[in-house]
């Protein structure tokens, strides 16, 4: 077989056999089991030819091994560029042109791409995290794939960028802004940048990067450049393929579909206390689906990106509490209109404040503790909305 991770094709052997067909009988190996050491896992895989955790020393399950491998499929469409990129497309083309039209996260995990690491590009739907697309570039000129993201993101006006600030991610950047910072308005709402991340931090900063650029959108990029991207030093890299990895696998392993990126997820391995790739392998491609992964289950302030998590943190709540999936519509309503009511609740608020007639006040905050006593107070869901504190604020209103 073919495997993506390899140099070259490999013929690969895979035989199970029973332990009546290596010469034990079913007493003998009641007899093993009963006498064997060691935890319910490691003697299923000693005696049981089950792979409990995806395979020896593996970061996954064997059913999220299991799900990954039924999402294979190949690219439905590819697309080609002047530049002889390939891009990877996993939806059809006929309903191409209206899956756009959803907020898509691309993650890019930069390289020098000169043979050795390559250049992962994934993109995945930020209402439901299926893949959508993906590119794996070993060898090219950096500052000319960056022309060719400037355009693919000018071409798709829906996309947003997270990009790893390592290695060329800084040059990307850069090759980047100076595309795109006089054609596209609303960069600022289109690549990723930190201070959206920690605005309490950076509370002025952040005011002033969410009003996006005036007249002179090179000065206003010059000043917030060293913002871009994602910085993957040894305790983020941990989260990345800690946390994040998990979830992401928990939400989305039934909708990554890209048999490259699968095949590196499970070349993953444990070494040395930390997961890292097969010393034959690569991880370019699961780095660039962690990083747009991180942004759509961890980000913060997303809104400002017009990015909605709603559905996919619905879907891991089920997972995680045992419910069914066919639950999940009705739950995407209810929270729709959870944000409808907060946003009349914010809204009547505002005229509140502004209100200088007591008379019309009282009136006011009457619908005001109206509107509340509707809201529902699963602060899971609701906290997503507005701040925890803001909450028991109007709760106590009642």
């Amino acid at each position: 077989i073919r495997n993506a991770t390899c140099e070259q094709p490999r013929l690969i052997f895979y035989v199970k056999l029973n332990h009546r067909q290596l010469g034990t009988s079913d007493a003998e190996l009641a007899a093993m089991i009963s006498n064997a050491t060691g935890t319910r896992d490691q003697i299923l895989r000693d005696y049981g030819g089950t792979w409990t955790t995806g395979g020896l020393n593996k970061p996954y399950s064997e059913e999220d091994a299991r799900r990954m491998t039924q999402s294979r499929m190949s690219p439905l469409f590819k697309e080609i560029s002047s530049s002889g990129y390939v891009l990877d497309w996993f939806y059809k083309e006929s309903e191409h042109a209206s899956k756009m039209r959803t907020r898509h996260i691309i993650g890019l995990d930069t390289s020098e791409a000169v043979g050795r690491d390559a250049i992962g590009f994934t993109m995945i739907n930020s209402e439901t995290a299926e893949t959508a697309a993906k590119l794996n570039v070993k060898e090219t000129n950096v500052i000319g794939f960056a022309n060719w993201l400037a355009g693919f993101m000018e071409k798709y006006t829906s996309t947003v960028l997270i990009l790893e600030r390592r290695s060329t991610g800084s040059s990307v950047a850069d090759a980047l802004l100076l595309v795109l910072q006089n054609k596209v308005r609303d960069l600022h709402r289109r690549i990723f940048v930190r201070v959206t991340q920690d605005a309490s931090r950076y509370d002025d900063l952040f005011n002033e990067f969410r009003r996006g650029p005036g007249p002179v959108p090179e000065k206003f990029w010059d000043k917030f450049r060293k913002y871009i991207g994602f910085s993957t030093d040894q305790d983020k890299r941990r989260k990345l393929y800690g946390e994040v990895f998990t979830m992401a696998l928990r939400i989305s392993a039934h909708l990554i579909r890209s048999g490259e990126l699968i095949d590196q997820i499970l070349g993953l391995v444990e070494r040395g206390g930390r997961i890292d790739h097969v010393r034959s392998g690569h991880d370019d491609l699961v780095i660039s689906w962690l990083l747009a992964m991180w942004l759509l289950i961890f980000g913060k302030n997303l809104g400002h990106y017009e990015i909605s998590n709603h559905r996919v943190m619905i879907r891991h709540q089920n997972m995680v509490s045992g419910r069914k999936e066919d639950d999940e519509e009705k739950q995407v309503r209810e929270e729709q209109e959870q944000r409808e009511l907060m946003v009349k609740i914010e809204a009547l608020s505002r005229e509140i404040q502004a209100t200088r007639c007591p008379v019309r006040t009282m009136q006011l905050r009457s619908k005001l503790q109206s509107l509340v006593g509707d809201l529902n107070t699963d602060l899971q869901n609701v906290a997503t909305m507005e701040s925890l504190k803001e909450l028991l604020a109007r709760q106590r209103m009642k």
